[in-house]
C-alpha cells in the first residue's frame, strides 16, 4: 500500500515536496490503475458496523457486478476525521486485501459540516477524474444509507437513461433529500425550502410539502437531487465545459444576491445544468437512509409518470 502526506482542496489531493511539509490529508492506495467504474464516498460519524455489514459489501457487489460485465471497478473513500481510530481501521481493513482502492485520511477537519462535504465531494470528484476511462461513470454514495436493490440496477439505471448525464435516486415513501432537490414539476421544489424564508411563507417549508415519487414513473427531469446515491457518467467528467463545476457551501441568492449557506450539491448541479447536461430521479432506483417525516398537515404531491395527467395534487391534510 502506498501512503503519501499532502493537501487537500477543492481541485483534489496534492502530495507534499518534503517531508518536513505537513499537509491536512494523507493519500493510501492499492495498486491503483485506471477503471471503468468508480465509486466514491464521504465518512464521518458513521457506526463501524453499519459500514461492515451494508455499506462495503454493496462496493463489494458493484466490484463484482462490473467484472462479470467485463469493466473494472475502483473505489475512493474520504475519510473525514482520522482522529476516529476504530472508523479509519475499520476503512483501512476492508481496503487491505482490494485493488483498485483509495482512502483519503482528512487530519484537519476545517469549517462547519456543509463546508468538509463541498471539501470532501471536490476531492472525491478531482481523484476520480485522475483514474476514470473516459467511458465509465462515478458512483457517488451516502455511506450510511442503504440502497435496497442489486449493484446491477446501477448497470440497468445507465440503461434506461441514455438522455440524461446524472441519474439519481428516489426514496421508499416521501422524498428525503429536500435540500439537495431543485425541481419545477415536484411541487414547484425550486426554491431552498430551508433557508428561503420568502419562499417558505408562500410555497411552505421542508415538513409542509410531502413528495411521493411512484417507483414505476418513468426517470424525472430536475435541476438539482442526491438522496443517497448519484451516478455521474463520464459525459460530464471529461467534458472541458464542466471542469471548472465545483460542490460548494453557498450560493448567491438572484432576488437579492445575498450570499446564503445551500446544500453542496445545488452548486455544482447548477453549474452541469448551465452547461447543458441533464439531471435526472430515476424513480425505481431506490436508497434509504432514515423515514423523511413530515407535518401532519403537510400538501401532498404523488408524482406517477412523465405525463402531466397522472400528477396527483392534494392540498388536502394527510
Amino acid at each position: 500500500m502506498n501512503k503519501f502526506d499532502g493537501y487537500c482542496d477543492n481541485n483534489g489531493f496534492h502530495p507534499t515536496k518534503t517531508h518536513d511539509q505537513v499537509g491536512n490529508c494523507t493519500l493510501r492506495e492499492n495498486s491503483f490503475l485506471t477503471a471503468d467504474v468508480m465509486i466514491t464516498g464521504c465518512i464521518r460519524n458513521i457506526n463501524p458496523t453499519k459500514l461492515v455489514n451494508t455499506t462495503f459489501p454493496y462496493i463489494d457487489s458493484v466490484f463484482e457486478e462490473s467484472r462479470r460485465r467485463n469493466l473494472t471497478a475502483g473505489a475512493i473513500v474520504y475519510v473525514d476525521d482520522a482522529t476516529d481510530i476504530v472508523l479509519r481501521r475499520t476503512v483501512e481493513h476492508w481496503m487491505k486485501d482490494r485493488k483498485r482502492t483509495t482512502i483519503i485520511l482528512s487530519r484537519v477537519s476545517l469549517g462547519e459540516r456543509i463546508q468538509r462535504l463541498s471539501l470532501c465531494r471536490n476531492v472525491l470528484l478531482a481523484e476520480a477524474k485522475r483514474r476514470m476511462r473516459a467511458s465509465g461513470f462515478v458512483l457517488s454514495l451516502d455511506m450510511d444509507c442503504t440502497p435496497l436493490q442489486h449493484s446491477s440496477a446501477i448497470f440497468d439505471a445507465l440503461r434506461t437513461t441514455p438522455s440524461y448525464d446524472v441519474v439519481t435516486a428516489n426514496n421508499p415513501g416521501p422524498y428525503r433529500d429536500m435540500w439537495a432537490l431543485r425541481s419545477q414539476t415536484l411541487m414547484r421544489a425550486e426554491y431552498d425550502c430551508f433557508w428561503d424564508f420568502q419562499k417558505m411563507r408562500q410555497f411552505g417549508n421542508c415538513k409542509r410539502n410531502r413528495i411521493l415519487v411512484n417507483p414505476t414513473a418513468s426517470p424525472l427531469y430536475v435541476g438539482s437531487a442526491f438522496n443517497g446515491m448519484a451516478i455521474y457518467k463520464n459525459s460530464i467528467l471529461f467534458d472541458t465545459s464542466t471542469k471548472t463545476c465545483r460542490y460548494a457551501n453557498e450560493s448567491v441568492n438572484p432576488d437579492d444576491k445575498k450570499h446564503h449557506i445551500v446544500s453542496e450539491h445545488i452548486p455544482y448541479h447548477n453549474c452541469l445544468v448551465q452547461r447543458g447536461k441533464r439531471i435526472s430521479i430515476l424513480p425505481s432506483l431506490l436508497t434509504f437512509c432514515h423515514i423523511w417525516k413530515t407535518h401532519h398537515n403537510a400538501r401532498r404531491f404523488e408524482y406517477k409518470s412523465n405525463s402531466s395527467t397522472s400528477f396527483l395534487l392534494s392540498n388536502s391534510t394527510i
